[in-house]
């Protein structure tokens, strides 16, 4: 959380009646509902921005015409169960497929994800199916989809779309290694076009990003220095993902939800896909 003091969020949450219903105008305390939200999303983990915001539709600056051709689809499939996390992440070949068509692939990705079934995933060095959410790499321009497979009355995604930029964003420090000053990571430059929505026939919530793998000068990433088995020659993001998990409460009819974020590093480390 950066930038507000203990005091001020006091403050902000004493004021958050006042606010009700009457966006755009300012309390007495100088806010305004928008200010307020980010307040409370800055409570919840979702700092400053660190780079540009992923809501944007396309890299700036931008040195590739503007072109976005997804070469896979990387799809990572999210499930709590008790107090288990199980993360399976997959990708499709896009070869000769515009976006549409790969975008058109999500729902049976997921579901094989489901059912622990790589049929239709590429070989990586891990396997088919990676199962972990430390290290998420992208050697070219693809789609990423997060997909949690939860009751949203249990753990869900922001569902409110005027507040969706808050579900994705990056930071300055790696959740793996956060003491380490070798390789920090970048600024976002890369990541564009967040949306979240459902798939097709499934319950859970679904994120998209379109990963465009750029530099932050907007050219391509330069792969020639990086070494897939060295970290700090990797062109990595610190990602955090909001979600939010229901407390049990005495009263059913009562919802009261807590944050979660979870914080994978990504980027292009030099593999392939």
């Amino acid at each position: 959380m950066a930038g507000i003091s203990r005091r001020n969020l006091i403050a902000g949450a004493g004021a958050g009646l006042a606010l009700a219903g009457c966006r755009g105008k300012e309390d007495a305390h100088g806010l305004t509902a928008e200010k307020l939200d980010k307040i409370l999303w800055e409570m919840k983990g979702a700092g400053d921005l660190w780079g540009h915001s992923a809501a944007t539709d396309q890299p700036c600056p931008l040195a590739l015409n503007g072109k976005f051709e997804p070469r896979f689809l990387c799809v990572q499939y999210l499930k709590f169960d008790g107090i288990s996390l199980i993360a399976r992440r997959g990708y499709v070949d896009g070869a000769g497929q515009d976006e549409n068509a790969l975008l058109g692939k999500v729902p049976g990705a997921i579901a094989d994800l489901r059912n622990n079934v790589d049929t239709n995933f590429v070989a990586t060095s891990g396997g088919k199916i990676l199962r972990d959410l430390d290290f998420i790499g992208f050697g070219s321009q693809q789609i990423f989809a997060i997909y949690l497979d939860n009751d949203p009355n249990l753990v869900k995604i922001e569902d409110d779309q005027a507040k969706s930029e808050f579900v994705v964003r990056f930071a300055p420090y790696s959740g793996i290694d956060p003491h380490s000053t070798v390789n920090p990571p970048k600024k976002n430059n890369a990541f564009c076009k967040l949306r979240v929505t459902s798939a097709a026939g499934l319950i859970g919530g679904l994120i998209l990003l379109n990963f465009w793998n750029t530099d932050a000068k907007g050219e391509p990433i330069d792969r020639s220095g990086i070494d897939t088995t060295k970290k700090e020659t990797w062109h990595r993001y610190s990602m955090n993902i909001h979600l939010q998990m229901a407390v049990p409460q005495p009263d059913p009819a009562i919802k009261k939800w807590v944050p979660l974020v979870l914080d994978p590093d990504t980027g292009n480390m030099g593999g392939v896909p």
